[in-house]
């Protein structure tokens, strides 16, 4: 403290030892050392690789699965949920580009996985501070750790910052890149549900059931979309939503049950017991034509499953004439004939 030393230049640092009467041990004189009065640069996320695969979907889709209409309220297809095959953990994998130090060099690199936006902030709690000597990090979490609050850092569907840092060998740290939302990507669409449509009698109203749903162990599904059209798979009638937003949720009840740790594994969860059911407008919908209404999956992070189809049905015309009243002088008891 209080000594005036100049950045990246050179200095002599003697020290000795003395005892109580006094007495001092021989001077201990080190080699030279620098001054590094500056911070390192500020790590950054290397670029992408530029030989990236496209997938070209085919030319004509394949033919979806066609359930039935159904005259009354179906009951849950034997195991209520089409599981995964297979359930993932949330990955993340950053590649840095490396840090500069042209005086001492870079010693390691930090990083804090956090809610909170300020880096000085979250680097303050140092037993949540990773250190690393890499410019990899690889990020693994449990898909049994969901949902948030039970000490995973990543999942599939909560944003959290990472804040990274650069050290010197001076022990001086770089300002902090911070990427948010830090998320692991889902690598597998929902599983497709099955679907059977229902039409309502005189009123023509159009329910669409789902006794066996669609699901995603990791980022959950969310809810479904639905189209119309005049033959299986298509739109020509009503297109899909192509925005994203669903056209009815999964009920969050559901979709508690159907967490992994939660309610499948652990049993915490009561299983659901009704069928779900969602009413479909069907103002403007051609009349005495084969219908059909596909719908597909969609989980936390807008993958579609694939699609399943339920039809055919027809919307009649509704008779909205009176029968014809009966003439009171026609009718006359068998005394007054």
């Amino acid at each position: 403290a209080g000594l005036s030393l100049e950045h990246n230049t050179r200095y002599y640092v003697s020290a000795r030892a003395y005892d109580s009467d006094g007495n001092f041990s021989e001077t201990n004189l080190l080699s030279r050392i620098l001054y590094d009065a500056t911070p390192p640069s500020v790590p950054e996320l290397a670029q992408p690789s530029n030989d990236v695969q496209f997938f070209i979907p085919p030319l004509l889709p394949p033919t979806p699965p066609v359930y039935p209409q159904v005259a009354n309220v179906p009951g849950w297809v034997d195991g209520k949920f089409n599981l995964p095959t297979t359930l993932n953990n949330p990955v993340i994998n950053l590649l840095l580009e490396n840090a500069n130090d042209p005086e001492s060099g870079i010693l390691h690199y930090e990083y804090v996985i956090s809610t909170i936006s300020d880096p000085a902030t979250a680097f303050q709690n140092h037993a949540d501070v990773a250190i690393t000597i890499n410019t990899e990090i690889n990020l693994e979490g449990s898909i049994l750790a969901h949902p948030p609050g039970l000490g995973d850092p990543i999942s599939f569907t909560d944003s959290v910052y990472i804040h990274i840092r650069a050290r010197n060998r001076a022990g001086t740290p770089s300002d902090a890149l911070t990427i948010y939302p830090l998320i692991a990507e889902d690598p597998s669409r929902p599983t497709p549900p099955i679907v059977n449509v229902q039409l309502i009698g005189f009123t023509n109203l159009i329910r669409l059931h789902i006794p066996f749903l669609g699901m995603d162990a990791e980022s959950q599904v969310v809810g479904y979309q639905y189209s119309v059209g005049t033959s299986p798979n298509w739109t020509n009638i009503r297109g899909w939503n192509w925005g994203g937003a669903v056209d009815f949720p999964q009920n969050q009840i559901l979709n508690i049950y159907l967490t992994p740790g939660i309610g499948l594994i652990s049993g915490v969860v009561p299983e659901p017991t009704s069928v779900p059911m969602h009413p479909i407008p069907g103002t403007g919908f051609p009349q005495e034509t084969d219908l059909y209404v596909n719908v597909r999956a969609v989980n936390g992070q807008g993958m579609f499953s694939t699609v399943v189809v339920t039809g055919p049905f027809r919307i009649e015309p509704l008779d909205i004439t009176f029968p014809n009243q009966p003439d009171p002088q026609g009718i006359r008891p068998p005394w007054m004939q």
